[in-house]
């Protein structure tokens, strides 16, 4: 076995045996791995209070060998999220951060840019008021796409690269060619999502702008909603993976009651 270090976002956490847990990390160094971490849910334990959700910690690692399964030997806290853990909105945000960046990524494969840019997110998960927090959760979701090789082709024609052809109040969006189609381009028998003008800005907007500009985005239910649509939609084509967020289903239902 070889030992590593690296710093490192807690995505996930399950109870494993008696006494000791099995974390999911998103690590600096290796991209995401999983961890044995014995001992873990023992009250003595000094580890426990370093292993909350979405925390930046530090870690200290036996790599073994043939296994995705590795062991933790040390944890120091970097970063905790104290708003996050306590306010059920945001931390079910942050869970579809987590959620989103487990699902897509392969295991062990470095990613220093998704590192800094998980993190940046849920530091604005935090800090953000809580109308806000949908501007950075499909921001995030659209810049993860990107850095995984769906960026959207959302300033022109993805058939014709005329920009001048994406016009009118009501636009459309191919998940299957990964971008924008105009009205010229569109095919019988082919499956579009609509977008209002207005969420197509947004879009773009989301996609391109830096984190500390996204707070001055109004975004009302609708844009949300087909925003929304379009990414989960755009992910499904093309990693095949449910066009659901389960977090976020959670937290609609609460708000539903």
């Amino acid at each position: 076995m070889n030992i590593f270090k690296s710093l490192a976002i807690v995505l996930k956490s399950e109870n494993w045996r008696e006494t000791s847990k099995i974390l999911t990390l998103f690590s600096q160094r290796f991209g995401k791995i999983r961890v044995i971490v014995k001992g873990a849910r023992d009250p003595k334990s000094r580890l426990a209070g370093n292993l909350e959700l979405f925390s930046q910690i530090s870690i200290v690692f036996y790599k073994k060998e043939n296994t995705d399964l590795h062991l933790l030997s040390q944890v120091d806290l970097i970063q905790p999220l104290p708003k996050i853990q306590n306010d059920l909105k945001r931390f079910s945000y942050a869970s579809a951060v987590a959620e989103l960046l487990n699902k897509l990524t392969e295991s062990e494969e470095a990613h220093p840019g998704l590192f800094s840019l998980s993190w940046e997110t849920l530091q604005n998960l935090e800090n953000a008021p809580v109308d806000k927090l949908d501007n950075y959760l499909w921001s995030y979701a659209l810049k993860l796409a990107s850095n995984l090789g769906y960026r959207p082709k959302l300033t022109a024609c993805i058939n014709c690269n005329k920009k001048e052809s994406l016009s009118g109040e009501h636009l459309f969006f191919s998940a299957e060619l990964g971008g924008m189609i105009c009205k010229n381009c569109v095919q019988e028998g082919s499956f579009y999502l609509k977008l209002s003008k207005k969420s197509w800005e947004a879009m773009k907007l989301l996609l391109t702008s830096q984190n500390s500009h996204l707070e001055s985005l109004a975004l009302n239910k609708k844009q949300v909603s087909e925003i929304s649509d379009t990414i989960l939609s755009l992910l499904e084509y093309h990693t095949h993976l449910p066009k659901t967020i389960k977090s976020l289903e959670f937290w609609e239902k609460i708000v539903e009651k």
